[in-house]
């Protein structure tokens, strides 16, 4: 093995390729073998290279990287390889690989390794290449040792032992001629630094912001804050949520002219702030007419001028979301038109490209879009986006939080395009309350093959956040590449219009940036979104409706106690961020004009309060104090379900904290803030039995209690709430459900009983539910 692996720079021979591997599996790593395996002709060395094409980490269905060899003396960095340009033809750049580098060709068709024989060679190189182009390289040793073990596998295949392992080895270098290979010979100052390239790098940034609807001043000032952190991060995409320049919730003021008019105002402005941001690309939202129709659009703009809008093709009429009612869906599959644009707002351009489509910048990077509801259909544009070979997709939301649907929204829809079609995915989504009921809770994010690479916190209150990484679009390449079935797919598929645009996206040097690597986000359980959720959704509601606090009636059950927790959890939430962003000037740390104090201080006040009492000998008498206080409800979906809410009572508060959610959760919620606050007396209120006090006590003793009046135990009202809703059963789809799930308790007489019950109440208690206070 040694005398093979001995270098004859007299000879020549073209066709060679060289494997390096450890002899032993100790941490170090420092025991080297090589096997350089030198061909008569081109067949040979690609038969040999299939044959061992396990070891190189490649599947059979793509050809394997072609091996190098590298030697450096004090002058020159010598290389041998397939052909005699090994240098010329791509770059050099750091790998986990032990003792090499790795050349990658410049149109990512191959990749070939600069394998050397001792890590004192690697080591010379190195220093080389850091002295000149401060190359940084990391060495890894079990990224050797694993490919030894995968090289000893071929003979555990063969049914050898040891002995016999290191004879096939041997066979398998003679086999070959002997290593009498053309060595080109190179100074080391004359490789081309422009050569030294990691891959296609780019930097991309998704943001989050806190939009209020018709706020268009407000609006723009978030937008273009996020558009000016993107740029400090050196992103070249900038994206933004769904309709974010009027905001998602302006509801009928989507028939306004006025709307479209003040969102085109806005989008000028943003447009001309662009041109102090050169090459970044910009993605925000508006609606825009074409003919008679109403779009939701994304517009993409860069550089001064518009460069595409992209109308959304797949409307969401489902659940709480009545999109079609105000807008139109684009009907017209790969095809774009010139949308003609009104003088009076000055651009520089008569139109602008509009419809499906997507867009190519300058130095060769696709950008396709996606919007919201298109994601969770069954045939969404990213299938036919990443059959083009579109790189990344960038997909602009506006979804609400439920319970447990970030999880799935994160996890199985963007992870999973992502997995199953390779490519980058970014996902942006709004945060807070934009005028209507319902939250949003950001998690905007970038993903690229089945790999999360950065991410929004979900409850965070900030107005904006922008978040960037730093990606190397070769490996959507290769990752697609590896996937046969999507590759024939991609050469059946028709072909989509394109857009190209005058912008260089690609970061130009580098060498000296990391890139992002994977992280993991845990996702939140039902209970601990409980305990963030409603809190960042009355912070928001508070600052919105310019009030100065809360009011609740407090009862001192599971249901109002709750709430009061909420409040407390929402005071710590408030505060434990400006504690940790003492600097920030966020509008969200503000409340009627004063910054929420991040260090407050704490004193007893008993002894001066009983001190001034004896002094004065009387007790004050003071009047409750005025201000303009938000009224908190303590009802929840349970009882407003069958109405067992008093009208006008408990539905007559400004907001509900508790309204969507059910008695069962609630009493999962109290003790899991009990296991982390220890208050007191929290553990009495979850032992004790819920009862709205309707009739007096009878010798200290409750006589009267919720569940007994209704007919129905809180945790059965939970289970009739998830059939009807999102089950979607009527009573008879309930009934036939059930008599699965309670046969063991209960007979079907008793089952029939207690639906009759529940839909009996839902029915005479519907007026209400019709003024219930927003939750």
């Amino acid at each position: 093995m040694e005398e093979v692996c001995r270098i004859d720079l007299t000879n020549d021979e073209k066709y060679v390729f060289q494997i390096t591997f450890s002899t032993d599996t100790s941490a170090a790593g420092n025991n080297l073998c090589a096997l350089q395996i030198s061909c008569p002709n081109e067949e040979i060395l690609q038969r040999w290279i299939s044959a061992i094409s396990m070891a190189l980490y490649v599947s059979a269905d793509n050809p394997p990287p072609v091996a190098c060899m590298a030697i450096l003396t004090s002058t020159h960095l010598v290389f041998a390889q397939e052909g005699v340009n090994c240098a010329v033809d791509g770059y050099a750049v750091h790998t986990e690989f032990n003792t090499g580098l790795t050349i990658r060709r410049d149109d990512g068709s191959s990749e070939d390794w600069l394998l050397f024989r001792e890590r004192s060679e690697l080591d010379r190189v190195v220093d080389c290449l850091r002295e000149k182009w401060d190359l940084k390289v990391n060495f890894c040793c079990d990224f050797v040792v694993e490919k030894c073990k995968e090289l000893y596998s071929c003979g555990e295949d063969l049914d050898l032992d040891d002995n016999l392992r290191k004879d096939f080895f041997k066979k398998l270098v003679l086999e070959c001629s002997q290593m009498t290979n053309l060595w080109r010979v190179m100074p080391i100052e004359s490789v081309d630094d422009s050569r030294l390239k990691t891959g296609r790098i780019i930097n991309l940034a998704v943001c989050t912001v806190n939009q209020w609807a018709l706020d268009f001043t407000g609006n723009k000032e978030r937008i273009l804050k996020t558009c000016r952190d993107a740029y400090e991060k050196g992103s070249k995409i900038r994206l933004g949520p769904e309709l974010e320049i009027p905001g998602y919730n302006c509801l009928d003021h989507f028939h306004e002219l006025d709307t479209e008019l003040h969102s085109w105002e806005i989008l000028k402005e943003i447009v001309d702030e662009s041109i102090k941001m050169p090459d970044l690309l910009i993605i925000t939202g508006m609606p825009i007419r074409y003919r008679l129709g109403l779009y939701n659009c994304m517009v993409s703009l860069a550089n001064g001028r518009l460069i595409f809008v992209y109308p959304k093709t797949v409307l969401a009429n489902d659940d709480i979301y009545r999109e079609g009612r105000w807008f139109v869906s684009w009907v017209h599959k790969n095809k774009i038109v010139d949308l003609k644009l009104n003088p009076d707002f000055g651009f520089s351009q008569e139109t602008v490209p509009f419809g499906n489509g997507f867009i190519e910048s300058k130095d060769g990077v696709k950008i396709g879009f996606e919007m919201c509801e298109e994601m969770w259909t069954a045939r969404s544009p990213s299938n036919d986006l990443a059959l083009q070979g579109v790189e990344i997709i960038c997909n602009s939301s506006g979804s609400h939080h439920v319970l447990g649907k970030s999880y799935k929204r994160i996890k199985q829809l963007v992870l999973g395009i992502t997995s199953k079609l390779g490519g980058v995915y970014m996902y942006s989504n709004h945060r807070g309350m934009d005028g209507e009921r319902v939250y949003f809770d950001g998690m905007s994010s970038i993903a690229q093959n089945n790999d999360l690479y950065t991410h929004i916190p979900q409850f965070d209150l900030e107005d904006t956040c922008t978040k960037n990484c730093l990606l190397n679009l070769d490996k959507t390449t290769v990752y697609r590449g590896n996937i046969a079935s999507t590759c024939q797919e991609s050469s059946r598929s028709g072909d989509m219009p394109i857009v190209n645009f005058d912008a260089i996206l690609l970061n130009s040097n580098t060498i000296n940036q990391k890139l992002s690597v994977p992280i993991e986000v845990k996702p939140l359980t039902d209970v601990e979104e409980l305990c963030h959720a409603p809190a960042a959704w009355m912070w928001h509601y508070l600052r919105r409706s310019k009030q100065s606090g809360f009011f609740l009636p407090l009862s001192g059950g599971q249901d109002s106690s709750s709430v009061a927790l909420m409040v407390r959890l929402m005071c710590e939430k408030i505060c434990e961020a400006v504690r940790l962003n003492p600097d920030s000037n966020d509008p969200a740390y503000f409340l009627e004009g004063k910054k929420v104090n991040s260090d407050p201080s704490f004193i007893v006040i008993d002894s001066i309060v009983d001190s001034c009492l004896q002094t004065l000998n009387f007790t004050p008498q003071y009047e409750a104090g005025t201000g303009n206080l938000l009224v908190l409800g303590a009802s929840n979906v349970d009882e407003s379900l069958v109405g067992y809410v008093t009208k006008y009572d408990c539905s007559s508060a400004d907001l509900n904290p508790i309204g969507a959610i059910s008695k069962h959760d609630l009493r999962k919620f109290l003790q899991y803030v009990n296991s982390t606050h220890k208050f007191v007396h929290l553990q009495g209120i979850i032992n004790s039995i819920p009862t709205a006090e309707l009739r007096p006590l009878k010798n200290g003793q409750i006589v009267q209690t919720d569940e007994e009046d209704i007919g129905l135990t809180y945790n059965e009202l939970s289970e009739f709430g998830k059939l009807r809703k999102p089950e979607n059963l009527g009573p008879v789809g309930i009934f036939k459900n059930l008599l699965n799930f309670w046969n063991e308790k209960y007979t079907n007489e008793q089952i029939a009983q207690k639906v009759e019950i529940f839909f009996r109440r839902y029915t005479i208690n519907r007026h209400k539910a019709t003024i219930a206070t927003p939750g």
